[in-house]
């Protein structure tokens, strides 16, 4: 399938252990968020690219602790303003898990009218971690913002909430 068939999904990074490196799947404390971009998570999965063509931007890249109303705004203005391109099909935010459900309500009651998906996923474990789940995870919301319902959705371990 070539490009031009494929959707295009906005991947908007925030942080998280998704996005950490240095932590082991044993230990997943005294990682660190400050090395690793979106573009670099993104390049270790190339099955990636069959599913959409993909744009990623980092919008922070901090721990979900340090998560701020202040971020989810940023967000919710990105996808407003990218949502109006017809050929945007939907988006995918990473985001840290600790504060993952609370960036769903917020996103949820600050785009009003979301006419396409807005999927967010995050990981247990860093990309680098050899178990780790963000691989699936990322894939799924892929998917999901690809293939979805319009709305804030949350896409973590094989299920949709």
């Amino acid at each position: 399938m070539s490009d031009r068939q494929l959707p295009k999904i906005v991947v908007l990074a925030t942080g998280g252990t998704i996005v950490s490196s240095g932590a082991s799947a044993v230990q997943v404390t005294g990682y660190s968020i400050d090395k690793v971009r979106v573009d670099d998570i993104l390049a270790t999965v190339p099955a990636l690219s069959d599913i959409a063509r993909i744009e990623a931007e980092q919008i922070s890249n901090i721990d979900s602790g340090s998560m701020t109303s202040a971020v989810w705004l940023k967000l919710a203005s990105r996808i407003e303003a990218l949502a109006s391109d017809p050929d945007v099909a939907g988006f995918v935010v990473t985001h840290g898990t600790d504060t993952m459900a609370y960036g769903a309500a917020a996103l949820s009651c600050l785009i009003q009218s979301a006419c396409k998906p807005v999927i967010l996923t995050g990981s247990q474990l860093p990309m680098s971690a050899t178990d780790t789940d963000a691989r699936r995870n990322l894939s799924d919301a892929l998917l999901c913002a690809e293939r979805g319902r319009a709305g804030v959705w949350v896409c973590f371990c094989g299920r949709v909430i």
